[in-house]
């Protein structure tokens, strides 16, 4: 299969997420944010926070005292009540515009300066603004020891009258961190003001509630903030996200009018943060946040107080878009170098493993680290380059399939018509094997030579795609021979026949190198009367496909050492340079004594070389590995494939791939999974399906590095079933 466009989809995807990810942008913001929201949604705590408390300024609160709520009088009477309860810290969050009176606000400040334990807000502006004009911010409301970036400073502060401010014990600025989207996510806790850094609102309440004044705040880029022994995780400009609880029930909330009415017991309020705010419709600038889409103010410094007093605020750290772009160029890497080496369904899972560890990772580490950790850019890019390189298969597919018939279908000299069904062409492919069945009666035609080389002709035994298999006798040493012929003038054209025949004869003399017990072994080569011939060991038994039917199965235990047997023999012919290329069912020998042994040797690699000539594909492919059959470089690994195949057979009586026309069957052994063996026969232990399943991966990368790989899973195997049989035997002996 063609990787080019794999490979060009692989770098596209990289490229594309990449500058996504190094060039802040809308898209990449709400991408990444969507996750987060969801995250801090699923981990929002609902039991109410045990340290802060809202009372709320409702409408009905606004109806009993004359629509006038935040009036100097009124607050004193319910601020002095909540004082008696005895709280560690009040932040009464009316906005200075309306408490900038001083005449209006000197009965409120004297309980506020009573209490000595309230905190105001202040608000910071654009515009060069300060109110009450000529007042300016007292030191004590200040951040003197900060060292971080200062970004664009506000130009001008509206500060509650003179009185409040004297009185209170500290103020912060009450400037909202608005996203993208106008969610707010995130608390800047200090805010650059001329020469000066103001202190947001909940940090000043967090301070006040650990009894550290603003001088004790120091604020570094490398170490964020301190609050005394509080080191509060925030990043270069002095911003904290929020750690939001559920909402509304994430913090107890009780009515104003129910404190003036007494209705609260001061257990309620004891030692605790009290924030009173305004509820009221068109009186108050409600916010849209992650855990609801409309909450007021006061709730929003609600939970970025108990972020800091709590130390679970989020860090958006500096370097984490840099994390994000090298997890980029590694999802790269694997869309290139990976995942197009790897079967649908084995892509599909690793997709997954990846994603859930991309996704999960940035989850644990906002819930466990604290840290916001923005991997879905990554994430996409490994879905959308999954979703690419299935697209691409598909289309693939579907074009191989369509090359292949019509390269079949114009190929006058195709020995495998597509009419025909894949067991008859394979009877019609194979050689007569060199066996003897026992069969009295023996074919000789009137055509046939008497004597070829040195060797006697006795009978014909069979015939095959490419010649006629006689049984021999070798005068000399009196020994009975298989010899199997085959004409090259009928099989390549004269100018080519010379070349053929000069292949022919290497093959031959590489495989009669072979020696092993389970090769069948080649005696001589030569030409004679117009035929190239092969002499080679002659063999009494029968040959595997007798044992491939359901009715006939051989005992999975004697097919396991068979296939050892095999692989191992396989092994010892690749150490050699020598590939078969045609191992199946017909070409393996099970002798009378139990040995089995490879045949056709050499013939297999001529067909090959045949087919590569005339871009004709003889034989069926039942047994063809998928390199084999889209005509790439084969090596020991498509034999593999090929032993697999036949192991699959031998233990369900049923092939992995399945199909009366030769090109659906070529398209299932290129694209289609294999079935699970033991689906088909339960009796199948599973590390011999595991075996199975190795040597028939498509990918010849992932099958089986050598032969000798699979003999020794197969003799581990083996080992394993005799040891259980054998305590199996001694507890019945013992019972």
């Amino acid at each position: 299969m063609k990787k080019y466009p794999e490979i060009l989809l692989g770098v596209c995807a990289t490229a594309l997420f990449l500058f996504l990810s190094l060039y802040p942008n809308t898209l990449t913001d709400r991408i990444e944010f969507g996750f987060y929201d969801i995250v801090i949604n699923l981990s929002a705590k609902k039991p109410p926070h045990e340290k802060i408390v809202i009372v709320e300024i409702d409408e009905g609160s606004m109806a009993t005292i004359d629509g006038l709520p935040w009036s100097g009088p009124a607050l004193a009477k319910g601020l002095d009540m909540i004082h008696d309860a005895g709280p560690k810290v009040i932040g009464l969050g009316i906005m200075p515009d309306v408490l900038r009176h001083e005449n209006g606000t000197r009965a409120l400040s004297e309980i506020v300066k009573k209490g000595g334990n309230v905190i105001l807000p202040i608000r910071l502006r654009d515009q060069a603004v300060i109110s009450p004009k000529g007042l300016a911010l007292p030191e004590v409301h200040r951040v003197s020891s900060v060292n971080l970036e200062s970004g664009s400073p506000a130009k001008g502060i509206v500060l509650p009258s003179r009185v409040l401010l004297n009185a209170a014990l500290g103020t912060g600025h009450t400037g909202v961190a608005y996203d993208f989207d106008a969610r707010v996510r995130m608390e800047r806790l200090i805010y650059p003001f001329h020469n000066t850094h103001v202190p947001s609102y909940a940090l000043r309440l967090a301070a006040a509630f650990e009894g550290i004044s603003p001088g004790q705040i120091t604020a570094r880029q490398s170490s964020g903030i301190r609050v005394g022994s509080l080191r509060v995780a925030a990043d270069r400009v002095g911003r904290i996200g929020i750690r939001f609880r559920k909402s509304p029930h994430g913090f107890s909330r009780c009515a104003w009018t129910d404190v003036i009415a007494k209705k609260i017991p001061a257990s309620l309020f004891k030692n605790r943060i009290v924030l009173v705010t305004p509820v009221v419709p068109g009186t108050t600038d409600y916010i849209s946040t992650p855990v609801h889409p409309i909450m007021s103010p006061g709730e929003l410094t609600a939970h970025a107080v108990a972020s800091i007093i709590d130390g679970t605020q989020i860090q958006h750290p500096a370097w984490a878009p840099w994390i994000r772009a090298g997890l980029i160029l590694v999802t790269g890497v694997l869309l290139v170098l990976l995942l197009p080496r790897l079967r649908p369904g084995l892509a599909f899972t690793f997709t997954g493993c990846f994603l859930f560890c991309f996704l999960g990772s940035s989850a644990v580490c906002i819930l466990v680290s604290g840290l916001h950790m923005p991997l879905m850019l990554p994430s996409l890019q490994l879905t959308a380059g999954f979703i690419g390189l299935t697209w691409i298969r598909y289309l693939q597919g579907a074009s191989d399939r369509s090359a292949l018939q019509n390269h079949i279908h114009s190929s006058e000299k195709m020995i495998l018509k597509p009419e025909r069904t894949a067991d008859e062409a394979d009877q019609e492919d194979t050689f007569a094997k060199t066996v003897d069945t026992g069969a009295d009666t023996a074919y000789f035609p009137e055509d046939a030579p008497t004597v070829l080389g040195r060797y006697e002709i006795l009978k014909e035994l069979g015939r095959g795609a490419m010649g006629v298999v006689y049984q021999g006798k070798d005068p000399r040493i009196n020994r009975i021979t298989a010899i199997k012929t085959v004409r090259f003038d009928q099989e390549y054209d004269p100018g080519e026949a010379k070349t053929a025949k000069a292949a022919f004869f290497r093959e031959a003399e590489s495989a009669g190198t072979l020696s092993h017990p389970n090769i069948v072994t080649i005696y001589d080569a030569g030409e004679d009367q117009g035929l190239a011939y092969i002499a080679m060991e002659y063999l009494e038994g029968e040959e595997l496909t007798k044992y491939t039917r359901k009715d006939a199965l051989l005992p999975m235990r004697k097919v396991i050492d068979a296939a050892a047997d095999i692989a191992d023999a396989l092994d010892f012919a690749h150490e050699k340079g020598i590939v078969h290329r045609d191992i199946k069912p017909a070409n393996i020998m099970l002798l009378r004594n139990g040995t089995v042994k490879i045949t056709d040797f050499g013939i297999a690699r001529i067909t090959a070389t045949s087919q590569t000539r005339t871009g004709i594909i003889k034989g069926t492919p039942l047994c063809m590995s998928p390199e084999q059959i889209t005509g790439q470089k084969v090596d020991g690994r498509s034999d593999i494939f090929s032993l697999g195949v036949m192991l699959f057979q031998c233990l369900t009586g049923e092939r992995p791939f399945s199909d009366d026309n030769p090109v659906a069957l070529m398209h299932k052994i290129l694209n289609d999974p294999h079935p699970d063996p033991r689906k088909i026969n339960p009796r199948i232990y599973k590390p011999l399906s595991a075996i199975i399943n190795k040597a028939l991966e498509k990918e010849p990368a992932d099958r089986y590095p050598k032969a000798k790989d699979m003999a020794a899973h197969l003799r581990k195997l083996g080992r394993l079933i005799d040891d259980a049989v054998a305590k199996k035997k001694a507890r019945n002996r013992s019972g």
